[in-house]
C-alpha cells in the first residue's frame, strides 16, 4: 500500500494527512525527510526502542570483551616510558610547558601531543596479540549479526504497520533476519575501535604531563580511559547503525524491489552536517544508500516518495493473529 510522500512518517496508510501535513503537503514533501526523535508514535516508537535496547546490550558485551584484551598490557610500563621521553619529573609538567614564550610553549606542547600519540599507538597496536583479542572480534560479530536482524525486522514491521495491520512477532523476524557479517567489516570496526581508544589515551597523557600530574595521577587517569572503553561504544554503535539500515535497505529491495531509498534524519541535536546532505542528495538506489554518517547517529531509511512499502506476502509469517 503506497504511503504519503516523506518527509511524514505519521500519516495513516489510507492515505489521510496527519495534523502535521494538512496545512501544506507540498512544502512538508519538498522538505529534507525526517523523522521527529522526541516525538516518536506508533511503529516508529517500537522500533527505535528495540534499537536502543540492541545498542545498549550489545556495547556492554563489547566492553566488557575491550577490557578483557587490554588487561595483559602494562599500561605503568608505557606511562613511565612516556614520562621519561617527555623529560617529566613528579610535580612538575612538561618542560616547555609552564613558563615559556606562547609561540614556545605551543610548540612544545604539539610535541607532546605527536609524543603522546606515537606512544599510545604503539601501545594499544599490542592489543591484537592479547589472547582475549578473539573475544572482542566475537562481540562485535555479534552485534553485527544481530543488528541485520533487527534492521530486517524492521523493515517487515513498518510496512506490517503501514498497511494497518498492529501485531508483530518480532522476535522470529529479528532471529529469521540475522546475517553474519563478513570478517573484514568485523577488523575494520575493530581498528576503528583502537584507533579511537589510541586518541583518548594520547589525549589524557598529554593533559596529564601539561598538568605535571604524578606518575600515579597518570597512570590512574590512563586506566580510567582504557576501563571505560568510549570507543568501544562509539564505533559500535556507528557500525550496528550502519548494519540496521543496510538490512533495511536490502529487505526493501529484495523483498519489494523498492529501487530507490530516502535517507531520513534523525529530526534531533544529534543529525550533523552531513547527515542533512546525504538527506538532500536522497534518494539513493539500494546499492548507493550511505551507511550511518557518524556515532550515535539514528538516521534510518525509507521507501522514496512513489514507492510503497512491503507487500504482505514479505511479512505475513510474522502477523500475529489476534483472538476474535
Amino acid at each position: 500500500m503506497a504511503l504519503p510522500p516523506l518527509p511524514c512518517l505519521y500519516c495513516p496508510p489510507d492515505g489521510s494527512l496527519c495534523s502535521r501535513c494538512d496545512d501544506d503537503v507540498a512544502e512538508a514533501a519538498a522538505a529534507v525527510p525526517q523523522i521527529d526523535l522526541t516525538d516518536l508514535r506508533g511503529i516508529w516508537a517500537d522500533v527505535y526502542a528495540r534499537q536502543e535496547a540492541l545498542y545498549a546490550r550489545h556495547q556492554r558485551k563489547a566492553r566488557t570483551a575491550w577490557r578483557k584484551a587490554v588487561a595483559g598490557l602494562d599500561l605503568a610500563a608505557l606511562v613511565a616510558a612516556f614520562r621519561r621521553h617527555a623529560l617529566m619529573l613528579d610535580g612538575a609538567p612538561a618542560p616547555g610547558t609552564d613558563h615559556e614564550s606562547p609561540q614556545a610553549a605551543k610548540h612544545h606542547k604539539a610535541e607532546l601531543r605527536k609524543l603522546a600519540r606515537s606512544m599510545a599507538a604503539g601501545f594499544l597496536a599490542g592489543v591484537n596479540d592479547q589472547p582475549d583479542y578473539t573475544g572482542l572480534l566475537d562481540a562485535v560479530t555479534g552485534a553485527l549479526a544481530a543488528s541485520a536482524g533487527e534492521g530486517t525486522a524492521a523493515a517487515l514491521a513498518v510496512s506490517a504497520a503501514g498497511a494497518g495491520y498492529g501485531g508483530f512477532a518480532w522476535q522470529k523476524a529479528a532471529r529469521d533476519g540475522r546475517q553474519e557479517p563478513d570478517q573484514g567489516t568485523v577488523t575494520r570496526t575493530a581498528a576503528q575501535i583502537i584507533a579511537g581508544a589510541v586518541t583518548d589515551l594520547a589525549r589524557v597523557l598529554t593533559s596529564a604531563a601539561i598538568a605535571g600530574a604524578t606518575a600515579e595521577a597518570m597512570l590512574a587517569a590512563a586506566s580510567a580511559v582504557l576501563r571505560k572503553g568510549l570507543s568501544v561504544t562509539a564505533f559500535l554503535d556507528q557500525a550496528m547503525a550502519s548494519a540496521i539500515s543496510a538490512a533495511m535497505v536490502a529487505a526493501y529491495a529484495a523483498l519489494g524491489g523498492i529501487r530507490l531509498v530516502d535517507f531520513v534524519t534523525a529530526g534531533d541535536g544529534r543529525v550533523c552536517g552531513r547527515c542533512l546532505e546525504k538527506a538532500a542528495e536522497g534518494p539513493y538506489s539500494p546499492r548507493d544508500y550511505p551507511g550511518s554518517q557518524h556515532p550515535d547517529c539514528r538516521c534510518t531509511a525509507h521507501p522514496a516518495a512513489g514507492f510503497s512499502l512491503l507487500p504482505v506476502a514479505a511479512f505475513a509469517a510474522y502477523l500475529i493473529q489476534k483472538a476474535a
